[in-house]
C-alpha cells in the first residue's frame, strides 16, 4: 500500500512540474522533452504533460495506448520527434466538452464519414483530433476540401455534408462559402 501512495505522489509531482512548465509558456511537446531529459520515462512524461494540459489521468492513459511501441523506436536525440508525433495526433489536448448544438454537429460529421470508404492517413489524424477537441468548423472545412478532390461524384457524401453544414449557426464567411459549395455539388450530381 505504501508503494501505491508513493507512486501516486510521484505522478502528482510530475504533473505539478509539467503544469508549471505549461503555465510559464512552454509548449506541451517541449515540456514532454524536458521531462525526458530530466530522466522521466516516456510514458510517465507523456501522461504527466497530458494531465497538466487538462485531460483526466484515465483519458491520458487510454489515449497513450495508441502509441504503444513508439518508445522502443526512440533513439537518443529523437525525443523532439517523439513529442511531435504525440502533438500532431493531439495527444496532449483534452477532449472537448461539447454543447448540445456541438454534439449535433459532431454527430452529423460522423454520419458524413460513413458515406466514404476511407480518409487518407494525414487527414484522418487531423479530422479525429478536430472532432475530439471540438474544432468542428475545421473538421467540416477539411472534409469539404478533401471531398472536392476525392469524393466529387459521391452524392451521399454531399447530402450528408449539407446536413452537417446546416447544423452550424455561425455566419463565418469561409463556412458559408463551404456550405454553398456543398449544396451546389449535391444538386449537380
Amino acid at each position: 500500500m505504501m508503494s501505491d501512495m508513493s507512486a501516486s505522489s510521484g505522478d502528482e509531482l510530475l504533473e505539478h512540474t509539467a503544469r508549471e512548465q505549461l503555465a510559464s509558456g512552454v509548449a506541451a511537446p517541449d515540456a514532454f522533452v524536458k521531462l525526458l531529459f530530466a530522466g522521466v520515462g516516456p510514458a510517465e512524461a507523456a501522461v504527466a504533460v497530458c494531465v497538466a494540459a487538462g485531460s483526466p489521468r484515465a483519458d491520458a492513459q487510454r489515449r497513450l495506448e495508441a502509441f504503444e511501441g513508439l518508445w522502443d523506436a526512440i533513439e537518443p536525440g529523437e525525443e523532439a520527434e517523439a513529442a511531435d508525433v504525440l502533438a500532431v495526433h493531439g495527444y496532449f489536448e483534452p477532449d472537448a466538452t461539447l454543447s448540445k448544438d456541438q454534439q449535433e454537429i459532431a454527430a452529423r460529421l460522423r454520419v458524413v464519414l460513413t458515406t466514404i470508404e476511407g480518409v487518407p492517413g494525414g487527414y484522418a489524424v487531423t479530422l479525429w483530433k478536430d472532432l475530439r477537441t471540438g474544432r468542428l468548423k475545421n473538421a467540416f472545412l477539411q472534409m469539404e476540401s478533401l471531398g472536392s478532390v476525392r469524393w466529387k461524384e459521391n452524392k451521399a457524401f454531399w447530402i450528408a455534408m449539407c446536413q452537417a453544414g446546416e447544423a452550424f449557426t455561425d455566419d463565418d464567411v469561409g463556412l458559408g462559402a463551404a456550405r454553398r459549395r456543398c449544396r451546389e455539388r449535391a444538386v449537380d450530381l
